[in-house]
């Protein structure tokens, strides 16, 4: 069987057609976490030593993926004893070119300085949303589930 150049040259270009929407879809960088995002988050542990616990956040992230302590980043959490405030003492998050998140939230809570650590997470292709699972660093029996949403 043989194949005349032009046909083969058509066939290619119907080809590369084909997948160009993927070809040119963008890939994620570091300045799309930048801006407010609100955070909510379920912990449990999986040998049942502590409490399961939700989080809720604000947090403002920096172009250069640290969390704005200064201004506007609060937490709230609520177990059985109740709803508090949980100050936000720091941390920072990062986004690769394949849109996958990680990073470090570091909340001062009623049980000492307890650190979120995102293992896997992925940020949606609006930018605006995104998709995580951790645990806390203290206590690593603790794992917890993450959504974020920009505000």
């Amino acid at each position: 069987m043989r194949i005349s150049r032009k046909s083969g040259f058509i066939s290619f270009g119907l080809l590369l057609i084909m997948f160009l929407p993927m070809m040119a879809q963008a890939g994620c960088n570091e300045d799309d976490l930048k801006g407010d995002w609100t955070t909510f988050s379920l912990s449990v542990d999986s040998v049942g030593s502590f409490p399961s616990a939700t989080t809720s956040c604000t947090l403002r992230l920096k172009a250069n993926g640290k969390i704005n302590t200064d201004k506007g980043s609060k937490c709230f959490e609520r177990d059985y004893q109740g709803l508090v405030k949980v100050p936000v003492a720091g941390g920072s998050f990062y986004v690769k070119k394949s849109c996958h998140i990680g990073g470090r939230l570091k909340l001062d809570t009623t049980f000492g300085r307890q650190t979120i650590e995102v293992d896997f997470g992925t940020l949606a292709k609006d930018k605006n949303t995104f998709s995580a699972v951790g645990y806390v660093v203290e206590a690593p029996t603790v794992i917890t589930h993450v959504t974020g949403v920009r505000k």
